[in-house]
């Protein structure tokens, strides 16, 4: 009974402690900073063509007005794929 109650003891100081010393998680950050992180992450996959990652930041209601018209993301993932298939990039200024 002694043995038990000691054990329980021990378990009871112990848990918490091992809890403190767990890695405290970042504080969130400021909406902000995620709006850059998540423009930073787009611009980074249009720059390298990586269209599936690209595609992957649009919601599935996306649409747009181009030039030639209003567009959902259907439409313009089939004609942005057309484009860099046909041997197309998107290039960084100091690139061309």
């Amino acid at each position: 009974m002694k043995r038990a109650r000691l054990i329980s003891s021990v378990l009871i100081l112990i848990v918490p402690i091992a809890f403190l010393a767990l890695p405290a998680k970042p504080s969130p950050a400021s909406i902000e900073d995620e709006i850059k992180d998540f423009e930073q992450r787009a611009n980074a996959a249009y720059e390298a063509n990586d269209l599936t990652k690209y595609f992957s930041f649009y919601a599935v209601d996306f649409s747009q007005f181009l030039p030639q018209g209003r567009t959902d993301l259907a439409q313009y993932r089939k004609d942005w794929t057309a484009y860099i298939e046909e041997g197309n990039r998107v290039q960084k200024s100091g690139d061309l």
